[in-house]
């Protein structure tokens, strides 16, 4: 199993980024347009990654093989551990609706991904669809870079971007994209539908107010006037309150 020092935040200025990737040193690996589908797991995350390279417009020019990856991090807004397991896949599409049957899909997450190499980390700069647009450090931990000095590169590359405390995210794109589907989803509408006043209940409703205002009888059109009108206004009460 391999392992990163990772940390992720939001970016204001998508130029400004490339600018001070650029005034670091670092080198430009690509631009892919990455599709993530992420399948729920017994434990850790499971997600696969269908890759394609990608022009500075985004228009795609190949496709890349697939990868499956299997990783365990956890959730906080700073740099983190992520211990993964990657497996090369050549038919993505065929493998995502085998899984997506056997284990039930999460979501996705499609973006178009920008990525520097510089001493031993990735910098991605990504655009998020649904999301907007965020930079992730990559810090690879091996045999020449233990996970101390993984968290010393993050700091200076932190300070570098200038990435503000309060821009750092703790969760990934599936869980904020599936959150955004669940509180983004308009509620159902009432299926209620309003009682059907019949006759007998408006004059049910008049003999009682005639009955509250000493009318019972309804010897007068006077009297009969003030019973139909609060007997009325009750029933339209009664259908507003209901709708």
């Amino acid at each position: 199993m391999s392992r990163n020092i990772e940390l992720k935040a939001r970016l204001a200025n998508f130029d400004t980024a490339h600018q001070r990737a650029s005034s670091l040193g670092a080198a430009l690996d690509g631009i892919e347009r990455q599709v993530d589908t992420y399948f729920r797991a017994a434990d850790g995350r499971l997600k696969l990654r269908e890759r394609w390279s990608c022009d500075s417009n985004g228009s795609v020019l190949q496709a890349f093989p697939s990868q499956l990856i299997s990783y365990q991090r956890v959730d906080a807004a700073q740099a983190r551990p992520s211990d993964y397991s990657l497996v090369v896949v050549e038919n993505g599409a065929e493998l995502r609706e085998l899984l997506s049957a056997s284990l039930g899909m999460i979501a996705v997450v499609d973006k178009l991904r920008t990525i520097y190499l510089h001493e031993h980390v990735r910098i991605h700069l990504d655009e998020v669809a649904e999301l907007g647009s965020f930079i992730e450090f990559e810090a690879i931990v091996d045999d020449s870079c233990d996970d101390r000095a993984a968290h010393e590169k993050l700091e200076r590359f932190q300070v570098h971007f200038g990435i503000a405390p309060a821009h750092i995210m703790s969760r990934s794109y599936a869980e904020l994209i599936a959150a955004a589907d669940v509180y983004d989803r308009a509620p159902p509408k009432s299926t209620k539908h309003p009682p059907q006043i019949e006759l007998s209940t408006v004059l049910v409703v008049t003999a009682l107010c005639a009955a509250v205002f000493g009318l019972f009888k309804l010897l007068s059109p006077a009297g009969l006037c003030f019973a139909i009108v609060p007997g009325t206004m009750i029933v339209a009460l009664i259908r507003t309150c209901w709708e």
